[in-house]
């Protein structure tokens, strides 16, 4: 789409208008990666442990992957099934609520979790830090 200088100069106007001058922080939009970096940074988010991704559609991820280790979480039940360095399994097929809490548990233990990013949960439920849940929020958030 092509503006022209009268169009883009509306829209500057109107972006600014938008700024609230007191707190200009507070208006920063969904894709500002910078300052969202620094707010989790505020937050003590991104600063320890590992953030596990959840990969609801693509084989073989079984739940996700690691992000800061890129080692896949698989669970009884994935196909295929990975059995190397750079895969790690939980043996539950997480079908009740003590799986999970089963699973919040081993995750924290043996691979020091302690956020988790669910795309497709963030539709119904926004985390309350930013775009990343923390481990225990997302197991309560599964309705378990």
């Amino acid at each position: 789409m092509k503006l022209n200088r009268r169009q883009l100069r509306k829209l500057i106007k109107e972006t600014l208008e938008k700024v609230d001058w007191d707190n200009p922080g507070a208006s920063w939009g969904p894709n500002d990666q910078v300052n969202r970096e620094r707010e989790q940074e505020s937050h003590g988010i991104g600063q320890q442990g590992e953030t596990l991704i959840i990969d609801y559609r693509s084989p073989p991820s079984g739940l996700g992957t690691l992000e800061k280790s890129n080692i896949v979480i698989q669970f009884d039940g994935a196909s295929p099934t990975l059995r190397d360095k750079k895969s790690s399994h939980f043996n539950s097929e997480l079908e009740s609520a003590e799986d999970y809490e089963e699973l919040a548990q081993w995750l924290k233990t043996n691979h020091n979790v302690t956020y988790v990013r669910d795309t497709e949960m963030q539709f119904d439920d926004p985390p309350s830090s930013g775009e990343l849940y923390t481990l225990d929020e997302w197991i309560r958030n599964l309705g378990w």
